[in-house]
């Protein structure tokens, strides 16, 4: 067990737990009730993931933006993809999560960057990686393989890739997840945005949304103690409002504050809606956008 600690090294300010739960299975998923701990998981953990109790989800971004393995997830069923440098395992939507293992730290920025261009020739340029960051305050989970396998665990030989990181390809598509989608026509309508406002609603204490002039106002991240996103601002600045604004713009969700000092004031930049969504739910696991954005593009014919 100590292997998988060090085959899956992960961040060690945070990570995130799941318990299978019956009543969210959906079709072609295996559904999950999730909890974020801000720690790092540890041997005991390690033991109830391999005896099926609960499953670990990891944040392969380290605390210094380099990571110790990546993983690109196929989000749809489909036969294994044909990559030998990759580890292949079923998720729970019955797609596969490949994983790529480095015998030491590497740049998040590349490790995303040839991610990606293998996620290209595989034929799903629009996969999800991970990391999802290179640079974050936490960062995103992915669950780690093995659950309820422990035969499968003891078994398991990893391939480090050793193509050295000067020759790994840097595919132009590939961009910074904090921009992703700020300008780009997306997919978002009112009605997905709504359903994300109300999943926090019914997960988080305290939250909670009312129409507002663009879209819905929302409870502002900002605080007199401070900002999740480490942002140094004055605590003399006036708050023009408790509120913040989510709404939709060319397809896509934005966030507005409208603290004094919140967008944008004091030389801190202006926030966007991955702000909003790393405050509330910093791991997303009470509500996977992308996964969002997917179904609701099938439930209106649309496609990415």
């Amino acid at each position: 067990m100590n292997n998988f600690l060090e085959l899956f090294r992960s961040r060690q300010s945070a990570c995130a737990f799941g318990r299978r739960n019956s009543a969210k299975d959906k079709p072609g998923k295996t559904g999950f009730d999730y909890v974020t701990w801000p720690r790092a998981y540890n041997l005991d953990d390690v033991r109830r993931h391999l005896a099926g109790e609960v499953s670990i989800v990891a944040i392969p971004l380290l605390e210094d933006s380099t990571c110790s393995f990546g993983a690109i997830d196929i989000d749809v069923p489909c036969e294994q993809p044909n990559d030998g440098d990759l580890a292949w395992f079923r998720s729970k939507s019955k797609g596969w999560h490949g994983f790529i293992f480095f015998s030491r730290p590497e740049p998040a920025d590349r490790v995303r960057a040839l991610l990606r261009s293998k996620a290209i020739a595989l034929g799903f340029p629009e996969c999800e990686i991970f990391p999802k960051q290179t640079v974050a305050a936490s960062g995103s989970g992915i669950n780690l393989p093995f659950f309820g396998d422990p035969t499968g665990a003891a078994n398991f030989t990893p391939k480090s890739y050793t193509v050295p990181v000067e020759e790994w390809p840097t595919p132009a598509t590939e961009k910074s997840s904090v921009a992703d989608g700020d300008d780009d026509s997306g997919y978002w309508d009112d009605a997905a945005l709504v359903a994300m406002l109300e999943a926090y609603k019914e997960n988080i204490p305290d939250f909670d949304f009312r129409p507002g002039r663009l879209g819905y106002m929302v409870p502002c991240p900002g605080n007199d103690e401070g900002w999740s996103d480490g942002a140094k601002h004055s605590f003399q600045d006036a708050k023009l409002s408790p509120f913040a604004e989510v709404f939709i713009q060319n397809g896509w969700p934005k966030f507005k504050c409208f603290h004094a000092h919140c967008d944008g004031g004091c030389s801190a930049p202006k926030k966007t809606i991955n702000d909003f969504r790393s405050h509330y739910d910093p791991l997303r696991i009470l509500f996977d956008v992308d996964e969002w954005i997917w179904d609701e593009c099938e439930k209106r014919g649309m496609t990415r």
